[in-house]
């Protein structure tokens, strides 16, 4: 089961450079994958590492697998608290990313992990 880890400090650069490079692995795993699901992982990406650099900070490890049918997108971070679903106004900015990964993968979850957390969705 093809599988790729990075571990990074978290800045919106490598960030962006994770999130690209999950995509970019991904295809060239040759997932069978159409352009929207290509996207609904960019934004699961996305949304995960955000939250790791904007709560959290430090050090993160992102992982991304391909278990047929699944593709495992795993960010871990240094915090021992768990990530809460927040509620967001209307117009902010901010405040709905878990509910993006609710929407668009098929599981999730949090699993605490010493020294902190591994966010997992499942997406089909």
């Amino acid at each position: 089961m093809p599988n790729a880890r990075w571990t990074f400090d978290a800045t919106p650069a490598a960030v962006r450079t994770v999130r690209g490079r999950m995509s970019e692995i991904v295809r060239e795993w040759g997932a069978a994958l159409d352009d929207d699901m290509y996207a609904h992982l960019r934004l699961v990406a996305s949304e995960l590492l955000t939250n790791g650099l904007l709560h959290v900070g430090g050090r993160l490890t992102a992982e991304v697998t391909l278990d047929h049918p699944y593709l495992i997108v795993e960010v871990t971070d240094g915090d021992p608290r768990m990530p809460r679903r927040g509620t967001a106004h209307p117009y902010a900015e901010q405040g709905r990313g878990l509910a993006l990964v609710d929407a668009i993968c098929l599981l999730h979850g949090c699993d605490p992990w010493p020294p902190g957390n591994a966010a997992t969705p499942f997406c089909p």
